[in-house]
C-alpha cells in the first residue's frame, strides 16, 4: 500500500512560490497560470470546485504576504542594538536586560559622568533610566546638560527611545515639556490608568489599567507633539507617546525584586509619611506581581520595536 501523501501547507505553497519567483519573469507567471487556467476549466465546466480553487489561491497569497512580512519584521529586529544610559550603578536595565539577551538583542551601557557617550550611528534603541537626581540639578551634575543633548540628538536621528522615571522627565524637557515638582510624592504598588490615545500606542498591548511601581517625586508636563497615555491618582502625567517611537513612563516596570531592594538600601530617607507612600515592607513584591510586570514589560517592548 502506497504511504498517503501529505496535503501542501501554506509554507510549502509559499517556498514553491519564491522557488519559481527565482528563475525569471517565466518561472513568475508559471504558477499562477497553471492554478488560473485550471479555475478557467472548471468554471466554464461549471464544476463547483472551482469557487473552493479561487479562494484557495487568494488564501496562498495572502499567507505568502504575511510570511514574508514577519520575516522582514524579524529581520528588522534580529540587529537591534540597544544603549542604556544609567545614572546611578544601583539603577540598572534590570528587566529590560532579561528582555533583550532573550530576543538576542545586543545591550551596552554608559554610567552618565563616567563612560563616554556612543556615537549614534552604534545603536538602535536608547533607554535611558530613572536616578536619584532632578533633571534640573546641573551645578551638582554637571554632565546633565551633555545628556540632554545626547537624548535630543538621538530623537532627531529617529531612534527608538524609551525614558523610564528620570529618564521620561529628561526625554520631556529634550521635547520641549518642562518638569516640576508633582504634588505628591509617590513611591510604592499603584495602578496606572490607560488613556484613549494609548489605545493606538505601544501600551495598546496592556488592560485598560495596570499595577506598576513608583517611585519619584517630580513630574513631567506633556511637550507639543506628545500623547498623554497614562494616569494615577498621585500623578495625571505618567506616560507619554511622541511620534511613533519615543515612549516615556514615570513609573517602572522594568525593576527585578533586586533593583527594589536597592532602591530601598538607597534611598529609604524618602520613605517618608505621605498619602502615597507604602512601607518599606509593602514594596516588597510577590511572585505573581512581578512575573506580571515583566510580561507587561516584555509585551511593551515587542511592541515598541516592531512599530
Amino acid at each position: 500500500m502506497m504511504p498517503r501523501r501529505r496535503p501542501k501547507t501554506a509554507s510549502a505553497v509559499c517556498e514553491k512560490q519564491r522557488l519559481m519567483l527565482a528563475k525569471g519573469s517565466a518561472g513568475r507567471l508559471c504558477l499562477t497560470r497553471n492554478r488560473s487556467s485550471r479555475v478557467l476549466n472548471r468554471l466554464g465546466a461549471g464544476d463547483s470546485r472551482a469557487g473552493t480553487d479561487c479562494r484557495a489561491i487568494a488564501a496562498s497569497r495572502a499567507n505568502c504576504a504575511t510570511e514574508s512580512a514577519a520575516q522582514t519584521s524579524f529581520r528588522r529586529i534580529a540587529r537591534m542594538r540597544i544603549h542604556c544610559l544609567q545614572h546611578v550603578p544601583f539603577e540598572d536595565a534590570a528587566n529590560i536586560a532579561l528582555w533583550a539577551r532573550r530576543r538576542g538583542f545586543s545591550l551596552t551601557h554608559s554610567l552618565m559622568g563616567e563612560a563616554p557617550l556612543p556615537a549614534h550611528r552604534d545603536y538602535d534603541f536608547l533607554a535611558i533610566m530613572g536616578g536619584p537626581m532632578n533633571i534640573y540639578e546641573h551645578d551638582r551634575f554637571p554632565w546633565l546638560a551633555e545628556e540632554k543633548a545626547f537624548i535630543r540628538q538621538a530623537i532627531d536621528a529617529g531612534k527608538i527611545i524609551l525614558g523610564v522615571c528620570l529618564g521620561a522627565q529628561l526625554v520631556s524637557d529634550a521635547l520641549g515639556g518642562p518638569v516640576t515638582r508633582n504634588p505628591h510624592r509617590e513611591i510604592g504598588w499603584f495602578p496606572v490608568r490607560l488613556t484613549e490615545a494609548a489605545r493606538q500606542s505601544p501600551l495598546a498591548v496592556w488592560p485598560d489599567e495596570v499595577l506598576a511601581f513608583h517611585w519619584h517625586g517630580d513630574t513631567f508636563a506633556i511637550a507639543p507633539g506628545a500623547r498623554l497615555l497614562a494616569s494615577s491618582d498621585a500623578c495625571r502625567h505618567q506616560a507619554f507617546l511622541w511620534g511613533d517611537r519615543v515612549v516615556g513612563l514615570q513609573f517602572h516596570i522594568e525593576y527585578s525584586r533586586e533593583s527594589i531592594e536597592r532602591m530601598i538600601a538607597h534611598c529609604s530617607d524618602e520613605l517618608l509619611p505621605g498619602p502615597f507612600i507604602q512601607s518599606a515592607d509593602a514594596l516588597l513584591p510577590s511572585d505573581a506581581m512581578l512575573a506580571r510586570t515583566t510580561s507587561l514589560l516584555e509585551d511593551f517592548l515587542d511592541a515598541l520595536t516592531r512599530r
